[in-house]
């Protein structure tokens, strides 16, 4: 369930329970009545009690956030939980999967589920599930997203949604009890290589610019023409062979 307190409130408290093996919760509040510094912070629960894992949001969102103190201690990734039910599970609030880059500490460390508080508004709220649903498929992890005003779901490391909710500011709590598979960790490139595939494309294409307007261009071009001219004379010698090989089988 998602339970929305709303802007005007100084604390606001969001739960999900995953069968009943963990309890995540999503807690910030305002050190100043009016105003003032804050931190958002979630704590993951073990069953025994303790906290797995206590999270500042490393990433506030500009303007929205400006008075929130960001969680500098988490800044090379998010944080984890190593041994559970489910695997390695790890976590971050709303905004801190839109920073791909940061994220790859989860793919590198082997998380199998990661926990995502979440509270948006809007067509935005739509937008940035899906959008952080790509973390899943770059890291290998399933994600279990709880979001106020926005889409909560789970999604596997395929990009699969297995359930979706929907809340809004006049329906502030959706509730959905659905089976999904068991969250397990897919290795994949990504962590370990970031953009750098991107980047071959880049420099391959400039090369080729480079190439194509370069003092060889001309050169380059008159080669490409030959091939062809070649490819085209010998595509229509190969077909005039067929027409003839049929004509003389009937």
């Amino acid at each position: 369930g998602v339970l929305n307190y709303g802007a005007k409130h100084a604390c606001g408290l969001r739960r999900e329970e995953v069968r009943g093996h963990l309890e995540a919760a999503l807690k910030a509040w305002e050190d100043a009545g009016e105003g003032g510094p804050y931190e958002n912070i979630f704590t993951l629960l073990t069953p025994e009690g303790t906290a797995g894992f206590r999270y500042v949001k490393n990433h506030p969102v500009p303007i929205v956030e400006a008075e929130a103190l960001p969680g500098h201690s988490f800044a090379s990734g998010p944080p984890s939980l190593p041994t559970s039910p489910f695997g390695r599970v790890a976590g971050a609030v709303c905004f801190d999967l839109d920073f791909p880059l940061w994220m790859r500490k989860a793919g590198r460390e082997g998380v199998s589920l990661f926990l995502q508080p979440s509270w948006t508004w809007g067509p935005l709220g739509e937008l940035h599930a899906w959008d952080s649903a790509v973390r899943a498929v770059e890291n290998g992890f399933s994600l279990f997203r709880c979001s106020s005003g926005g889409l909560s779901g789970y999604w596997d490391s395929t990009f699969t949604p297995h359930a979706l909710a929907y809340t809004s500011f006049t329906t502030n709590i959706a509730l959905a009890q659905v089976t999904v598979p068991r969250p397990q960790h897919r290795p994949t490139l990504y962590p370990w290589a970031g953009f750098v595939f991107g980047w071959l494309c880049l420099a391959v294409t400039l090369g080729y610019l480079i190439a194509l307007l370069g003092p060889g261009a001309k050169a380059l071009r008159e080669a490409a023409s030959r091939f062809r001219r070649g490819v085209g004379r010998e595509g229509a010698v190969k077909v005039e062979r067929e027409a003839l090989l049929q004509h003389r089988q009937r």
